[in-house]
């Protein structure tokens, strides 16, 4: 019964509340779901699918898909990219699907100094069974009655808007430093049909990091290319939507082509709007990286209240770049230096 009642109240929290966005830990394995400067960034043509299943011990009530494809124009110094994104909330929840197209400029300061601009336009199709719903005036002193609601006649099954994102990348041979901004215009994602109002948040983060080489060699090329090649990469992603604040920091270790990695989310020091301590998830990753395919698996523990209930979270990461049949990029264009992307040698 305690376990029903909290679905209950996860279920009425994400329908009626201002919402937040689904997220990703393998968030560099989402770069376009990051931050739409990351188009493009591969310096090829890139393939990038991941999946998430969140809290699978609440009978799945939250399970997410993206798919995204983008491509790199050396010749414009931009890329281009779609992404297409589902969202479910239980089997008779929320279902939400994006899908939107991408577009980034680069400019090189030098062969090793770039920043790169984004902007992102999509639009959303979210679907609310509202037949599933309970309302106040079905209970009485004699417990539920399966009537109709009057509350069913002004709400709708499904609604559409437009969202507009844009973010910025600068990156360095072994430094990066990002900034996005999601929902800009703040679309109306109401279910109610007279004049109802349920703005979206806009969304802000910030993601950086920093590639430590672990081993080095004289040839900066035998370097990018040996299989004996050890680096750690510690990063963070702060985000904020409307009254929800969040921290990712952790730890990547890299000897190809295999990496691990090890990062806590929360804010101990900030309080959550129930008052509770803001502390989330220590997260464990792993996976494997070739020329072309990544793979990647992690695992959230649950370290708040949730623990007794979600039994963490499994997400998968899938990667592939092509490059065959093209003309190599220029040797000016920098390699991000992110976890997820300096493996590819396809580019030097």
């Amino acid at each position: 019964m305690l376990k029903r009642g909290f679905l209950i109240y996860l279920f009425f929290q994400s329908v009626f509340s201002n919402g937040q966005d689904p997220q990703f830990s393998q968030y560099y394995a989402a770069p376009l779901y990051l931050n739409p400067a990351f188009t493009g960034s591969s310096g090829c043509t890139r393939f990038t699918s991941n999946y998430r299943n969140q809290w699978f011990g609440l009978n799945k009530p939250y399970n997410t898909f993206a798919f995204s494809a983008d491509h790199n124009l050396d010749k414009y110094n931009s890329g281009i990219g779609f992404q297409f994104l589902s969202d479910q909330i239980g089997s008779n929840g929320i279902s939400t699907i994006d899908a939107s197209i991408l577009y980034s400029y680069r400019l090189d300061f030098s062969k090793k100094h770039s920043l790169r601009a984004g902007i992102q336009a999509g639009v959303v199709s979210k679907h609310l069974d509202v037949l599933q719903l309970s309302f106040p005036d079905q209970f009485s002193d004699d417990g539920f009655q399966n009537t109709a609601s009057a509350d069913y006649y002004n709400k709708k099954s499904r609604t559409y808007y437009a969202d507009i994102s844009g973010g910025l990348l600068y990156y360095s041979s072994r430094f990066w430093f990002g900034f996005s901004a999601h929902h800009i215009n703040q679309p109306n994602q109401s279910f109610i049909t007279n004049d109802g109002n349920a703005q979206l948040p806009a969304k802000f983060s910030i993601h950086s990091g920093y590639q430590i080489k672990l081993n080095h060699f004289e040839d900066e090329r035998y370097d990018k290319r040996s299989t004996r090649s050890k680096s750690i990469s510690p990063t963070l992603l702060l985000k904020k939507q409307g009254a929800f604040t969040q921290l990712d920091l952790g730890l990547y270790f890299l000897t190809k082509p295999f990496f691990i990695g090890l990062w806590y989310r929360g804010i101990p020091v900030q309080k959550t709007v129930s008052s509770f301590t803001n502390r989330d998830a220590l997260v464990f990753q792993g996976g494997i990286r070739f020329v072309r395919l990544s793979m990647g698996y992690s695992f959230d523990y649950s370290i708040s209240k949730l623990s007794n209930f979600s039994r963490g979270t499994h997400e998968i990461s899938l990667g592939y770049v092509i490059c065959g049949g093209y003309k190599k990029p220029k040797e000016r264009l920098q390699t991000l230096p992110c976890p997820d992307f300096y493996n590819n040698e396809l580019t030097k």
